[in-house]
């Protein structure tokens, strides 16, 4: 995605969406966003159980996250045993020291320069789950911080924007209808079929693409008939605690996928890391990874989006460490390489799970 100006008319911006794979790669833009050095913020997964591999992309092996215009800047998940959580199941069981764990987690980003955001996006819920003690302690505590919640259903975030008002709301893809939700969220997930949509893209205003968030990897297939049912429902499983169970899209078994899934040229709204800086360019500053589901998605696509390609190998045998997967099998895991040799607090310590 690049512009160039055309000769003899220096209104027009010719847009050519390198990158993508939609037939429509030129475009007209007649105002570009007054922004002369933006940067391309990555909303990441699984900030639960994730800590080490953050702590160590940050603290440790900075210059390998050197990506020329590209921020690592949110991180985005739940709390085990949170009702409202609806786009993985998770753990029903909750924290017993809750309000002092999601501090600490809170906190511990923000030493990395990360800002949490919490998915609430469960589209099974009732009224009478709006009241849920649990989750409602947890949204308490992130409204002190002024922190973002992720929402795909309306009535919850009518609910939050009452009873939280220093909350931000961020509109989930699940719910995306159209480009005008009529409801004043601070950030918009767009469709995730449509992140390669060239004439979309081009038709959002400037203030429109301000909060715009693309997903960068989608790991559906293209334009999934089964993507609604799907998040439907896990919705359902976490509302009911039957968290032990899944949904197989039966399209997976028909239709062969490379995984990760978002590698495969079948999906023509795949945004390549290299257009991200080139995106933000043109007001289009946030992008979505997904790979809530399986850790090593996860960790190939932070890799994949925030890291010089050259240390990629190495990236991955440091990440596997961090969840405990040795270089040899039986060889147990000394945790105390996070450290880089130096002293950390108890609360770090915990923030990081290393006794």
């Amino acid at each position: 995605c690049t512009g160039v100006w055309v000769q003899g008319h220096p209104q027009v911006l010719v847009l050519l969406l390198v990158g993508f794979s939609s037939s429509e790669l030129v475009r007209k833009e007649k105002k570009m966003v007054a922004n002369s050095n933006p940067v391309a913020k990555i909303h990441a997964p699984n900030f639960w159980g994730f800590e080490k591999f953050y702590w160590d992309l940050v603290k440790n092996i900075p210059d390998w996250m050197k990506r020329q215009g590209v921020e690592l800047k949110y991180a985005y998940g739940c709390f085990p045993g949170m009702l409202w959580n609806g786009g993985r199941p998770q753990n029903p069981a909750k924290l017993h020291d809750l309000a002092s764990t999601v501090e600490r987690e809170i906190l511990g980003y923000k030493k990395l320069g990360i800002e949490l955001e919490l998915t609430c996006n469960n589209i099974s819920l009732l009224p009478d789950d709006f009241q849920d003690s649990y989750c409602n302690e947890i949204l308490g505590i992130w409204e002190k911080y002024g922190l973002t919640v992720i929402v795909a259903l309306p009535q919850l975030a009518q609910y939050i924007r009452k009873t939280y008002p220093r909350i931000r709301l961020k509109r989930s893809c699940v719910d995306w209808q159209d480009n005008n939700p009529g409801f004043n969220y601070d950030l918009l997930v767009l469709d995730q079929f449509e992140g390669g949509n060239a004439r979309l893209l081009q038709s959002l205003d400037a203030e429109t693409r301000a909060k715009t968030e693309l997903v960068a990897n989608v790991e559906c297939i293209d334009h999934c008939p089964n993507f609604h049912k799907h998040h439907k429902v896990m919705s359902d499983l976490q509302r009911f605690g039957r968290t032990s169970e899944y949904f197989t899209c039966p399209l997976l078994k028909k239709i062969p996928l490379v995984m990760p899934m978002y590698h495969s040229t079948r999906n023509n709204h795949y945004i390549q890391p290299s257009s991200l800086p080139k995106l933000a360019k043109l007001g289009l500053q946030h992008f979505k990874l997904v790979s809530r589901c399986y850790t090593g998605q996860a960790i190939d696509s932070v890799i994949k989006y925030t890291c010089l390609p050259a240390y990629k190998s190495d990236l991955v045998a440091r990440a596997y460490l961090c969840f405990g997967v040795p270089k040899r099998i039986g060889e147990p895991v000394d945790y105390n390489f996070l450290l880089g040799g130096e002293k950390i607090d108890d609360d770090t310590r915990k923030f990081l799970q290393i006794w």
